[in-house]
């Protein structure tokens, strides 16, 4: 689950930024460049796996590959828009240039649109990646997998058994 450490880093680093501006701390702008360097770096990271995904895991022509292509570029701007804001860091203890602020802020906006369309390939389009995970083919129960799968079934609204 390596997506979480790059949002929170990069969301962070916006919020503590917006903050000492607005309270006049001087070395939370330091924090805020530290937490985006972070960002940065477990961002990078988190798209090797991410490609790999893309590329192999995700089938050429299915109902997935589009949603997946945006959510791979959102992404991807998202980490541009806040190294792009990394560039306009003066010093660490400097509030940075109301242009990079702006950047961050772009960069949170495509960095939620990201995270909206990657829970989207996963909870409704079902394109989670299965590796380690009990299935029929690799070890568990037939009757178990029926049973998740009936579980994932939307219930009708006239229905009054409890599962």
């Amino acid at each position: 689950m390596l997506v979480a450490f790059p949002a929170a880093y990069l969301f962070g680093s916006a919020c503590v930024d917006r903050f000492a501006r607005a309270t006049g701390r001087r070395r939370w702008f330091r924090t805020a460049s530290h937490l985006n360097a972070l960002g940065i770096a477990s961002a990078l990271a988190a798209a090797i796996p991410g490609l790999i995904d893309h590329m192999f895991v995700v089938p050429p022509k299915s109902s997935a590959k589009n949603p997946a292509t945006d959510h791979m570029f959102a992404n991807l701007s998202a980490l541009a828009m806040f190294a792009f804001a990394r560039a306009g860091r003066r010093e660490e203890d400097q509030p940075a240039a109301p242009w990079a602020m702006a950047a961050e802020v772009a960069g949170v906006g495509l960095l939620t649109t990201g995270g909206w369309l990657g829970g989207t390939l996963v909870y409704a389009i079902r394109s989670a990646s299965t590796i380690g995970m009990r299935t029929p083919a690799n070890g568990a129960s037939k009757r178990s997998a029926r049973r998740r799968r009936r579980s994932m079934q939307p219930r009708s609204p006239n229905s009054t058994s409890i599962r």
